[in-house]
């Protein structure tokens, strides 16, 4: 109501409409919700990674049991002289090799499983946050319908002749 002049009221109806316009933007926009959208399609992709991790490393443990037992086998070749050390060296640093790549799956399984929980407390946040401005925007929205209902009932006793009951 651009023209629109109320006199006493016009302070209560101009914070009643940014109230109403405010909590109207909110739940038009709907950031929050839009944005938890994205953060939960984030966690589906980051549980198929972790998916596809966990199995990575379950083959590579496979593969450490592997050098496991040909370094064991060879150990007493080697104290026997029937292999040459350098054949030995070789099984023992493919043994170290896939133990230290056992261990750094077993680290980036770890990450993964610790973005997955902050994306979780992400959504668990932006809930959070979108319920406290969506009520303090609907508590903002009722003082002012009050406020502008107050002024308008004292206007209406303050400016109207009210013709008697018969």
């Amino acid at each position: 109501s651009a023209g629109l002049q109320l006199g006493s009221m016009q302070s209560a109806h101009t914070a009643y409409l940014k109230a109403l316009e405010d909590y109207r933007y909110f739940l038009r926009t709907d950031y929050h919700r839009k944005k938890i959208r994205v953060i939960e399609k984030q966690r589906q992709t980051g549980q198929r990674i972790l998916k596809n991790m966990e199995k990575q490393n379950h083959s590579q443990k496979q593969q450490l049991e592997i050098a496991h037992e040909i370094f064991a086998m060879d150990s007493p070749l080697y104290r026997q002289g029937l292999i040459s050390k350098l054949e030995y060296e070789t099984e023992r640093n493919k043994y170290l090799q896939q133990q230290q790549s056992c261990d750094a799956a077993a680290s980036a399984i770890d990450n993964q499983q610790l973005s997955l929980l902050q994306l979780e407390q992400n959504i668990f946040d932006l809930e959070q946050t979108r319920l406290e401005q969506e009520n303090s925007l609907r508590i903002a929205l009722q003082g002012a319908r009050k406020l502008l209902l107050s002024e308008s009932d004292g206007w209406e006793q303050n400016s109207l002749f009210r013709a008697p009951c018969s």
